[in-house]
């Protein structure tokens, strides 16, 4: 699905020099570390929240894993 997205918002000829050949297996796996690091944290963030959770895993766990 993401890479149905590029068409729409990048220019052929970007697409086609940057994000293909090994260069762009490089690109993306920055993008998708970057990509999965944002999500886990803002998921880590809204479990921090929740009472019943927080008495499982301590507050300074997640502020952790937020960081990283």
């Amino acid at each position: 699905m993401a890479l149905r997205l590029y068409p729409a918002f990048l220019v052929e000829e970007v697409v086609a020099t940057y994000l293909t050949g090994v260069g762009g297996i490089f690109l993306a796996s920055v993008i998708t570390l970057t990509i999965v690091k944002i999500v886990l944290g803002r998921g880590l963030m809204d479990q921090a929240r929740e009472r019943a959770l927080s008495r499982i895993m301590c507050w300074k766990a997640v502020l952790t894993y937020a960081l990283i």
